[in-house]
């Protein structure tokens, strides 16, 4: 920093114009979003387990989740909680159908 007289010295600072910064409209958006790729992990449930139970498991072992077997699933996008849902299977694969969606921030 640049002193004079014990005090900073303060020079006017030219920015480009940026234009009228309007806003996009959402839908115009959203359109340019359409194509960003997301994973989406669905979550049959949890088990908590300390490392050395971890280590001991072998092929074979079954974990205990903490769900119900005809309780609904949780969908995560990135990492975010954004629906839940069902396990049907579709011809020789599993599938979720959704049954509520999470599109309100806050929405649980």
């Amino acid at each position: 920093m640049t002193e004079q007289n014990g005090q900073p010295v303060v020079s006017p600072v030219m920015l480009p114009d940026l234009g009228s910064g309007a806003p996009p409209t959402e839908a115009r958006s959203l359109r340019s979003l359409a194509a960003v790729p997301m994973t989406v992990s669905v979550v049959l449930g949890k088990a908590s387990m300390t490392i050395a139970e971890f280590e001991s498991l072998e092929p074979g072992d079954l974990i205990r989740l903490d769900r119900a077997p005809d309780a609904t699933v949780d969908l995560f996008i990135n990492g975010v909680h954004a629906a839940e849902g069902d396990v049907i299977v579709i011809d020789d694969h599993v599938a979720a159908r959704i049954g509520h969606l999470h599109l309100e921030a806050g929405d649980e």
